[in-house]
């Protein structure tokens, strides 16, 4: 949600964090339970502009490309139809 409004992200790498957030790019990922290292790389961000600006850039085109509702709902039926398909073959 943050990406998609066009904030960079800090998040630590504790479930699929990993996959949505390219650290470095789009955000920063932290290892978990390590308050030391999430205060350091929110600092970092905010700090600099340059960096804020560009991973929210980068964030907001993951979001953009990976999350739009009406290309995940093209995608989804058209599987249902493959689906559909093969079981009327068989």
């Amino acid at each position: 949600e943050a990406m998609a409004t066009g904030l960079p992200v800090v998040q630590s790498t504790v479930g699929g964090s990993a996959d949505i957030v390219d650290d470095g790019v789009s955000g920063l990922l932290v290892a978990p339970e390590r308050p030391g290292e999430l205060g350091a790389a929110i600092e970092s961000i905010v700090d600099d502009t340059t960096r804020w600006g560009s991973m929210s850039r980068r964030g907001r085109e993951i979001a953009t490309e990976r999350f739009d509702v009406r290309a995940n709902a093209a995608v989804t039926i058209e599987r249902l139809h493959s689906l559909a398909a093969a079981a009327s073959a068989d």
